[in-house]
């Protein structure tokens, strides 16, 4: 059973000509029971009632600045803030190992900068943002011997790279986007119940990635339009 009460809201401000500053935040409290009675095989099975109550309270902000050009362009920087609650491990036979039965909270902080702009009477769109984030005690799915799996806090990151986006729209009917990424996703700390089985770099994350979009719409009459979509992508 699952609880979640939150508030939360945000406010700019225009300071001067082209500058805005805004700041914003999420609060809130969650409340968890785990109930299970888990009657297991015999030996390695155990069985066991679990009966945990939980509480997370957080909030999280973010905060920005950006300057918007009289061409309509803009340049910012931000910094934002994830959370994910904890829980409990329930599954299995037995116990998991290592005092996992219960994992804790996992926190990404995001610090960015960017930039956005039209050409050519906004028929050309461009994007660009570079980032760091930091993220603390990751949550992640593991696996039993048996397969079934569970949750646990296994470590902490940082990933830093660049992204990058432009489309382009024609007066007849054709868009074409593309976009790319490079970043350094990497452990900074990894438990010791997993070193044997996390290397450097933070599974999932890719360190490259790009995609290519064209689509062509074409009226029909009769409030009907003809759409083509090509996509190709790739995630190193």
């Amino acid at each position: 059973r699952r609880s979640e009460v939150a508030i939360y809201g945000e406010a700019s401000w225009t300071f001067a000509p082209g500058w805005t500053v805004a700041a914003g935040a999420r609060a809130y409290r969650i409340r968890r029971h785990t109930l299970a009675d888990i009657t297991a095989p015999a030996i390695p099975g155990v069985n066991r009632r679990i009966n945990i109550r939980q509480r997370f309270d957080n909030i999280s902000p973010k905060v920005s600045l950006q300057y918007r050009f009289p061409s309509g362009a803009l340049v910012y920087g931000l910094f934002s803030e994830g959370y994910r609650a904890g829980g409990v491990n329930t599954s299995g036979f037995a116990p998991v190992r290592g005092q996992q039965d219960t994992f804790a909270p996992d926190r990404l902080r995001n610090f960015e900068i960017g930039a956005k702009g039209r050409l050519f009477s906004e028929r050309v769109s461009l994007r660009a943002a570079a980032f760091y984030d930091l993220w603390t005690d990751i949550q992640s799915d593991q696996y039993r011997p048996s397969g079934l799996p569970f949750t646990a806090n296994v470590g902490d990151a940082a990933i830093r790279g660049l992204e990058a986006e432009a489309a382009w729209r024609s007066d007849f009917g054709l868009r074409l986007q593309v976009n790319g990424l490079v970043a350094r996703p990497h452990f900074t700390r990894v438990d010791s119940n997993f070193s044997d089985r996390l290397g450097v770099y933070l599974p999932g994350a890719p360190r490259s990635s790009a995609g290519a979009t064209a689509r062509y719409d074409l009226p029909m009459g009769g409030g009907l339009t003809l759409r083509l979509v090509a996509g190709v992508n790739y995630v190193g």
